[in-house]
């Protein structure tokens, strides 16, 4: 199989210790969420485009040098939980934006996720159409080690959460601190 190399931009402290992977959906944009607080923070982000096609294997070349933390947005999501569990101890912590909660029709997810041991972060929106507290009591019950925190609906940007308003505290997951 050809590997194909993901879109990706990269932003923050190109000197900074620690790194996070954001892996955002094809139909989001690659621009830093919050420039502000990003310059505020010592972290390198790499930034990916996930497609429908994209494997675990196409994104292992671009999981940047000292990648403790692994963001990963909407359908990405599921494309985050294997890389996380590929990259086993490597990768400390992951956060899922909303995430939806897999079909029934896929039931391999299901094991998949019980296998990370990263401490995880949920964060989705109240009400949001593609994951809202339904979808993170699932993902959080299945997961060794995680947290949920819900944005409420008023946060919303047209009835979905986008990363703006969460940045500084994903980051913050990450284990990136104020420079």
């Amino acid at each position: 199989m050809v590997q194909q190399r993901p879109a990706r931009a990269t932003y923050g402290d190109a000197d900074a210790e620690r790194a996070v992977l954001l892996l955002l959906d094809d139909s989001e944009g690659l621009e830093d969420p919050d420039p502000n607080r990003t310059s505020r923070r010592r972290a390198i982000v790499t930034a990916a485009a996930v497609t429908a096609k994209t494997t675990v294997d196409d994104l292992l070349g671009i999981v940047p040098a000292g990648a403790l933390g692994i963001i990963a947005v909407g359908r990405a999501g599921w494309i985050g939980v294997e890389l996380t569990v590929r990259l086993g101890a490597e990768i400390e912590r992951l956060a899922l934006v909303a995430v939806p909660a897999p079909g029934a029709h896929d039931p391999r997810m299901g094991t998949l996720i019980g296998q990370v041991r990263a401490k995880t972060l949920i964060i989705n929106g109240q009400r949001d159409p593609r994951a809202a507290s339904r979808d993170a009591t699932w993902l959080k019950n299945r997961l060794v080690s995680a947290r949920v925190e819900m944005v409420p609906s008023a946060r919303l940007v047209g009835g979905r959460l986008t990363l703006a308003p969460v940045w500084d505290r994903l980051l913050q997951h990450c284990g990136v601190r104020p420079g």
